[in-house]
């Protein structure tokens, strides 16, 4: 049987300060007890997930690879048992494999896609987000080489964090994140796509574990 490529972003943890604020933690700075993003697993170990909507959900009469980024955040607000509602950006970049015969691909070889969902009244505790990369864009653009995940609120970035596989993401300029360096997204060599990147109530996934995921009330 064929495999299905399942990338699971780990651990987000995010705390916040007061009722309606977060801790202000730099975006990729803090020790390990102060930073929001705790941990991502690096991509080599998604790759070695298998997963797919069809393995989930019985009947399918094909299976196909999706992107799934799974996000856990742990709301441990003061004073109060919710949050009132907290902005999540997925930023993905992807890679033509070496043996494509995709002219567009071969002229601009790498795909970028960025994903916001927005989320309101999450209880205090261990919540889940996701953003799910459809199965065409899994089998024609090629492997997933970044990923990037920010918390945001009030129009804030609190924190960020990323995982890239090795020199195949081209490397920022100082002081900048690649998700956000225009040398890197506005690259002739890049292509921004989107309509591949979409929140999971958009999907099969949306009735997988649903009790488990926060569902979005607004995805662009």
């Amino acid at each position: 049987m064929k495999h299905h490529l399942c990338t699971c972003v780990g651990i987000a943890a995010v705390t916040l300060a007061s009722m309606g604020s977060f801790a202000q933690t730099p975006v990729g700075g803090g020790t390990s007890s102060d930073r929001i993003v705790q941990r991502i697993p690096t991509l080599a170990s998604f790759k070695q997930k298998v997963s797919s909507a069809s393995s989930a959900l019985a009947g399918s009469s094909r299976t196909r690879d999706w992107g799934v980024f799974d996000v856990e955040l742990n709301i441990n607000p003061r004073d109060t048992d919710w949050v009132d509602e907290i902005t999540v950006p997925f930023y993905v970049m992807m890679k033509a494999r070496s043996n494509t015969k995709d002219k567009a691909l071969i002229q601009q070889p790498f795909s970028f896609f960025k994903l916001t969902n927005k989320y309101r009244d999450l209880e205090k505790g261990r919540r889940s987000v996701s953003a799910i990369m459809l199965p065409t864009a899994m089998a024609r653009f090629g492997d997933v080489i970044g990923l990037a995940v920010e918390v945001s609120m009030d129009g804030k970035v609190i924190h960020g964090d990323s995982i890239e596989g090795g020199t195949d993401l081209p490397k920022p300029t100082a002081d900048k994140k690649w998700w956000t360096d225009t040398g890197i997204i506005d690259s002739e060599k890049t292509a921004k796509r989107t309509g591949y990147l979409v929140a999971r109530s958009q999907t099969p996934y949306v009735i997988v574990k649903p009790d488990d995921f926060e569902v979005e009330v607004e995805s662009k």
